[in-house]
């Protein structure tokens, strides 16, 4: 509040004479607490710095600082600048401002800008202001899973929209009860809330009205109350209370003519600006069924051997087996979703061969469905098998997710000719072929953080790729595959084959046919990153033709009659041509014959070439280590260097072998623990590079 003190003033309409005059410090710091509920927000606390310049009585600059936390603990602002003009000293004021205001929530940053203008006099104010969002209006949360009903699935999305507004009111001072550090003010009017549509949820645009009432009780402490009332928030009820600090004592003073009217008019010149300092957010949630992009109903079947027979497939009554469901179910983007129902075979026992377009889920697996997120809904996987042929029969554009494949007669997970197909979180176990086999990849796949078990052939085979299509083979756990663990071929010019992160495992007695990681590239690019090989097995990677990036690899070879850990052959088959990038693996050797990286030729006129980099190979046998061997009328073309192995052995027996490196640098940069061979023609320093 003010001190009143008499002090010469220059009148705009006579000579300096003595007054009451009325004298506010140009900077106050002030602290409050709303409480209850406002429009769209519950409640805040603030500390304000009000700025304010009254040299010239007729223009009055000023600078306003507002800082907020929210009851629930996030924070807004606000800064703004405007002025007050005295127009008619006694009686009439008008000013204008502009704001920048921010406010934290829980979905949303938003940034708006806002102005306003006043017209202030002695017995009645106006006040009209408008706020615009201009960043951080709206945000969508990702569509979420609600449940499942008939043949459907319910999701839920939330979405929050920061609304712009306009408010109007009309100011009344209650100067009939004012008394000195006494002041009473009510004022009323119409808002405007303008809506729009956030992600398919509708925020309607309503019309509202704000009373309010404030007390100036000391010179100090202000205390007021408001309520709203509109559509979108219905009743709104507020208190406030503030503590109003002068930071110096002031000479920015008004002659008030003594009265307690004059003083609150001269008082409402010198104070804040009233106006809504949260922007108002709201959050809306809309359950509705699942559709895919036209706007169709994304159909779900339901399946359940713990159910009577037959059921009509719905989430109520599912299918009592697999098969009532494959028969029912038909292709595009159809969910079958088995439950664990009793944990055995029981209806589950005739495989399911799937059309295009589905997924096949199982309950115990989380999943995510065309963006959604479906937990699981039970805590094990359904079991499945198939006494007469495949477990589960893919097609083209088909999903595989969260089943246990057991003693199938054919192969657990098969696929004849399709492609963009994903096969992940499967456990196939027992195998009466491969565990999971796809013949003839037309199109992309993904066999993904599955566990193959005990194959009587390969765990994993694609076998061929035989267009542009890309292989990923990745996080898969492969124990006892009686053959190869995994196995891929590809035979395009733009395949890709992408083998990383498994782990396979052998404890099984493996001749000299079998090794964890096969490939044959005949066209295309293979790349083998980061796998874990701890297996009882001729060759932890047997690698033919094509290009190959071997890099990251852990191989632990526990078979003492093993023949290599990475093996690369060029062979006569038709293709791009040969090379191999072997980089920063780590093998070890219990084997006292084998070797640990063996490059070679095995047909004549097949020329190849090798980078050797990084890798580090410890072995039982002081003879093992890194062999580059061309026993055949061809070319070989290396580089070797940053490689610790206990013996170097170039075998040129046939045909040359082409060192990029000198032979000082050659030995230089390479540590071997026992020493370097060589025999034949090894042509070092060569000018020879990668074809």
């Amino acid at each position: 509040m003010a001190d009143s003190e008499e002090v010469v003033v220059i009148n705009k309409e006579g000579p300096p004479q003595h007054e009451d005059q009325l004298c506010l410090p140009p900077a106050t710091l002030s602290l409050s607490h709303h409480f209850g509920r406002g429009v769209g927000h519950k409640g805040y606390s603030s500390a304000e710095l009000f700025l304010i310049q009254t040299k010239h009585q007729d223009f009055s600059p000023f600078l306003d600082f507002r800082l907020h936390v929210m009851n629930e603990g996030k924070i807004a602002s606000n800064a703004g600048i405007g002025f007050r003009s005295l127009v008619l000293y006694e009686s009439l004021s008008v000013g204008a401002n502009f704001y920048y205001d921010y406010r934290a929530s829980s979905n949303l940053h938003t940034h708006q800008v806002a102005g306003g203008i006043e017209l202030l006099s002695t017995y009645v104010d106006f006040r009209l202001n408008g706020y615009l969002p201009v960043g951080g209006k709206r945000h969508s949360d990702p569509l979420a899973f609600e449940g499942f009903i008939g043949n459907q699935i319910d999701v839920r999305r939330n979405t929050y929209y920061a609304y712009p507004s306009v408010n109007a009111e009309v100011g009344i001072p209650l100067s009939y009860f004012s008394q000195e550090y006494f002041e009473l003010y009510a004022a009323v009017g119409p808002y405007y809330l303008f809506g729009e549509k956030v992600s398919g949820n509708q925020y309607e645009s309503s019309w509202g009205v704000k009373g309010r009432l404030s007390a100036q009780i000391t010179r100090f402490v202000e205390v007021g109350f408001e309520v709203n009332h509109d559509r979108v928030y219905g009743a709104t009820y507020q208190g406030v209370v503030a503590l109003n600090i002068p930071l110096y004592k002031s000479k920015a003073c008004r002659s008030s003519g003594g009265s307690n009217i004059q003083k609150a008019y001269f008082s409402r010149t010198l104070r804040r600006v009233d106006r809504n300092e949260i922007i108002p957010v709201r959050k809306k949630s809309r359950v509705r069924k699942f559709t895919d992009g036209s706007g169709n109903p994304i159909l779900a079947y339901f399946v359940n051997n713990l159910v009577a027979c037959p059921g009509i497939g719905t989430f109520e009554s599912p299918f009592c087996s697999t098969a009532l469901a494959e028969a029912a179910a038909p292709g595009g983007n159809i969910l079958i979703y088995v439950y664990e129902g009793d944990g055995t075979v029981a209806n589950y026992n005739t495989g399911f061969v799937m059309k295009p377009g589905q997924t096949l889920q199982g309950s115990g697996t989380p999943f995510n469905f065309f963006g959604v997120n479906i937990p699981a809904q039970t805590s094990g996987n359904p079991v499945l098998t198939n006494a007469a042929c495949h477990g589960i029969t893919v097609a083209s554009n088909t999903t595989v997710r969260g089943f246990t494949v057991q003693n199938a007669s054919s192969s657990g997970i098969f696929g004849g000719t399709v492609g963009n197909v994903l096969i992940d979180n499967n456990t196939v176990i027992g195998s009466a072929v491969h565990g999971i086999e796809i013949a003839d990849l037309n199109g992309d796949l993904t066999i993904d953080s599955n566990i193959v078990d005990a194959s009587t052939q390969n765990g994993i085979s694609v076998d061929y790729v035989i267009s542009a299509s890309s292989a990923y083979i990745t996080n898969n756990w492969v124990n006892n595959s009686v053959t190869d663990g995994t196995l891929i071929r590809l035979d395009h010019p733009n395949s890709y084959g992408y083998v990383a992160n498994n782990t396979i495992t052998r404890s099984l007695s493996i001749t000299n046919t079998a090794g964890d990681i096969g490939t044959e590239v005949y066209q295309g690019l293979m790349q083998i990153s980061g796998n874990t090989m701890v297996s009882n097995t001729f060759w932890a990677l047997h690698l033919l033709d094509g290009h190959h990036i071997v890099e990251n690899n852990i191989i632990q070879n526990t078979n003492n009659s093993s023949g290599q850990a990475i093996a690369y052959r060029g062979t006569g088959a038709v293709g791009a041509p040969r090379k191999v990038f072997i980089s920063d693996n780590t093998i070890f050797m219990e084997t006292p014959s084998g070797d640990g990286i063996n490059v070679r030729t095995i047909t004549a006129g097949i020329n190849i070439y090798a980078e050797i980099t990084g890798n580090q190979v410890t072995s039982v046998d002081p003879a093992t280590g890194i062999l580059i061997q061309n026993h055949i009328a061809a070319d070989i073309c290396a580089g070797l260097t940053g490689n610790t192995a206990p013996t170097f052995n170039l075998e040129a027996a046939a045909g040359p072998i082409n060192i990029q490196q000198s032979s000082a640098i050659y030995q230089g940069q390479n540590t071997a623990t026992t020493g370097f061979v060589q025999s034949g023609t090894v042509n070092f320093e060569s000018s020879c590079s990668a074809p």
